[in-house]
């Protein structure tokens, strides 16, 4: 008898737990719609961006469409916003690394293929994302306000 092999866990999930730890690499196709990171990187099918809760200013958030936070390119702020759909891997500050081959573009399919490590276990007890009315939130607009100061952390929502 043949196995199916386990699908990896979902997104958030993953990307919740790895921050529980530690800053996380997003690996994602910024040329898919909604991704808003500064122009010069939107052409890219393979950007890799960190993500952590000690970031300043303070103000990653997660919910069901994606990840925003302000990051920093170049010594410069920007605001990032990344839907679900255009993230194709994360990676852990202890280097697991998780990836959702059906969300891999073309151009990365053969040297993820050869390069993919073995799927991480599924997350025990992780939060459910959040979803909030801010979560769409077009290019034009300014980022959310940060979150007040203080250790971050994720409710359990229901």
């Amino acid at each position: 008898m043949t196995e199916t092999p386990k699908a990896p866990p979902a997104k958030p999930e993953v990307v919740a737990l790895f921050l529980e730890k530690g800053p996380c690499m997003l690996h994602l196709d910024a040329r898919r719609f909604g991704v808003r990171v500064p122009k010069e990187h939107r052409v890219e099918w393979h950007l890799r961006l960190n993500f952590s809760y000690r970031f300043r200013p303070a103000d990653l958030a997660i919910d069901a469409h994606g990840i925003k936070e302000t990051l920093s390119f170049g010594g410069t702020a920007s605001p990032v916003s990344v839907p679900w759909h255009a993230v194709w891997g994360a990676t852990a500050a202890d280097g697991r690394t998780v990836v959702w081959p059906e969300s891999v573009p073309p151009e990365g399919a053969a040297e993820v293929a050869d390069a993919a490590p073995a799927p991480a276990e599924a997350p025990k007890a992780v939060p459910e994302p959040v979803e909030d009315e801010a979560s769409e939130i077009p290019p034009d607009e300014p980022p959310p306000k940060p979150r007040p100061a203080g250790r971050p952390h994720l409710k359990l929502v229901k």
